[in-house]
Parts: C-alpha cells; structure tokens; sequence
C-alpha cells in the first residue's frame, strides 16, 4: 500500500513537470519526422528526379518511363524554358540533380546510339546514386535489345540469343528478412530507444529535488522501507517510458507505415528497455552529488549509447571495435531487438536473448542503487 502511495504521487508529479510531454514525446517525434523524410528520400523510392524532355517523342518518353520503372522513382517535368535554370541550381547546388532528354534522342536512337545527360551536384553521390543506378540500367536494357535485335538480324535463333544475353554469370538476389529493409527500420526504433534514456533526467531532478526540500530525510522517520521508496519512485518512470515507446512506435506506423510486427514482442522489448532505463535512473539519481551532474551523466548514457550502439546507423557500418564497444551498451540490445521483430519476423522467443541482457544491466544497476541508497538518505539526513 505505501508503494502504491508512493506510485501514485510520483507519477502526479512526473504529469506536471514542466517539459515532460516535450523532451519525451514531442522532440523525439520531431526527429522521427525529419530524419525519416531525409533518409526515406535517400533509400531510392522516395526520389523525385526533374527532368526536361527537348526531344518529344515517344521514344523519349519510352526512356524516361523505363527509368521510372527501373529505379522506382518520381519524376518531374520542367519545361524546356526553364533549362537552363534548372542547370545553374544544379550547378550551385541548390538542386542535387536534372536529366536531360536532348532534341533529336529519338532518331539518333533509331539509326544507332542515343544519348541523355544527367547532371548532379557535386558531393551529391549518396542521394544521386539509385537515380545513375536507374538511368544506366534502362540504357543497358536498350543496349541489350539492341544486341538482340543484331543477332536475329544475322540469322541467330532465338533461344541461342537468350543463352547470349543471358551471360556465364546469373545473380540470384535472396533476401533473408521477412520483410523489406528501409532507412524507417532504423530510424523509429533507434530514436524511440535513444529518447527513453532522457528519463533519467526526471529520476535525477526528482530525487535531488525531494532530497533539497527535505523529503528524503523525512523518510527517516517513517515506516516506509527503502527498498519500497525505490519501488515507488521506479514504478510511476517505468510506466512512463512505456507510454512513451508506445507513442513513438505507433507515431512511426501511422506516419510512415513502419513494420512493427508481432506486437506482444514488441511490448516485452518495451517492457525490458523501460526497466533498464528507470534502474539505470535510480542507480545515477543516488550516485551523483547534484542534478547537473546527473544530467552530465544522462547525456553520456543517452548520446554515447546511441552513437555506438546502432541507434543512428547501422551497426555493420561502423568500425569493428566500435561494434564491439557497442555490444556492452543496452542500445544496441534494445535495437537489435526491435528489429529483429520489425525486420525478421521475429516472436517472442527469437529476442529471449536482448531481453535477459537488458533485465541483466537492469539488475545490475538496481543493485547500485539499492547499495548506495543508505548513503543517500544519510547525506539527506546531514544535508
């Protein structure tokens, strides 16, 4: 009953904290919503590619449909008027990219090779790139129809062409997860797991804040046990971090249609990550001497952890020892978890393994905090 108690007023004053709903809710979906229209634009189908057609006739348009088709993209027409415009914003990269159709495409592609001209900004590689992938894999799709057409014209059967174009070697493109892997995969889960962490800021200011008003010293003088005073001031967080994760997860699906798969494990990876964070909390709430430094300590958990535990890349990206450090960091569980639900269809039991680690640092920094909490109260006490 006196743990309930406890519950009860935290949680009344962790809903009327000044900055609360912004730090957990709002900033985290902002950047959910800005880095998520970045990178969805740089994973290829999000793409809109302007584009000035001189020459007009079908065969162009044949062109520029198949590179449509190819790359998956958008494209935008410009009028020829605005050509040179167009190239000059390219040119001082106001704009990544413009392709050209020129006048004339479709007779020269009759009586021969063809040409078009894409022009990309410079140090625009990474957002260019799937548009030159696309535009040279529809002009190998021309030359390959070429090649065709020269070797029937010489007599060469048809499946003897095929074997031709065909060539000795054949990619088989096998895709292991069970659903298609984007830029959003990476990006909901990694900024829900790295804002969760912010919690321990309000650990921090409300135990430092009851121990400045002489709360905790009146502890002292009541029944109520420390291990219940944990209990409570952990329970109203936990469920905070939950609602939070929940937030986000769903803000993610109903903005962009991010996969979350199998709900239930979702939860007992939300379950597991609001644990982990609230036990970290407490243990950095009795450990430091003033609030300031325990916000120094949250950025460090919270920026440190996502930089090396995949949260902002992929954790294949980066250095082998910087996968390695990131191992030892709850981030990359908590990731790897989610996305082994969003990404690979993963149940309950396929994520056994994220959870225990994340109940072990759980453990161990409960354990911390249940140690250090006597030093606490008597520093209360004296203070």
């Amino acid at each position: 009953m006196a743990v309930w108690t406890l519950t009860r007023k935290e949680w009344l004053l962790l809903l009327r904290e000044r900055g609360v709903v912004f730090w957990l809710l709002v900033l985290p979906m902002v950047f959910i919503l800005v880095f998520g229209a970045v990178f969805s634009h740089l994973s290829g189908t999000g793409i809109t590619v302007p584009y000035v057609n001189l020459d007009g006739t079908k065969a162009a348009q044949a062109f520029l449909d198949a590179v449509k088709k190819t790359g998956g993209l958008t494209l935008s027409q410009e009028p020829a008027s605005a050509l040179a415009d167009q190239k000059a914003r390219v040119a001082a990269g106001r704009q990544s990219l413009l392709l050209v159709v020129p006048q004339g495409f479709g007779r020269a592609l009759a009586h021969g090779t063809a040409k078009v001209a894409l022009y990309r900004a410079a140090g625009s590689d990474q957002s260019t790139g799937p548009v030159l992938a696309a535009v040279e894999q529809a002009a190998n799709t021309y030359r390959m129809q070429a090649v065709a057409k020269t070797l029937a014209a010489h007599g060469l059967p048809m499946p003897a062409v095929a074997k031709v174009l065909a060539g000795p070697v054949r990619v088989e493109d096998v895709e292991v997860n069970a659903q298609t892997y984007d830029a959003l995969a990476q990006i909901v889960p990694g900024y829900t797991v790295m804002f969760a962490f912010y919690t321990i800021i309000s650990i921090v200011r409300r135990f430092h804040l009851d121990k400045d008003l002489g709360m905790t010293a009146r502890l002292m003088t009541t029944r109520l046990r420390p291990w219940q005073y944990l209990a409570g001031a952990w329970l109203p967080y936990g469920m905070a971090v939950c609602v939070q994760c929940a937030v986000l997860l769903a803000f993610g699906r109903l903005l962009y249609g991010v996969h979350l798969g199998d709900v239930l494990a979702i939860a007992v990876l939300v379950a597991a990550v609001a644990l982990c964070v609230t036990s970290m909390g407490l243990a950095v709430a009795v450990w430091v001497k003033s609030e300031n430094q325990g916000n120094a300590w949250t950025q460090l958990f919270a920026l440190g952890g996502a930089m090396v535990g995949g949260l902002w890349f992929p954790i294949d990206m980066m250095p082998h020892t910087i996968q390695i450090i990131g191992h030892l960091t709850p981030q990359y569980w908590a990731q790897q978890g989610m996305q082994t639900v969003m990404l690979r269809a993963g149940h309950v039991a396929a994520i056994w393994q994220n959870v225990a680690v994340l109940a072990a640092f759980s453990a161990a920094a409960f354990a911390l905090a249940a140690w250090r909490f006597p030093r606490f109260l008597r520093g209360a006490v004296s203070g």
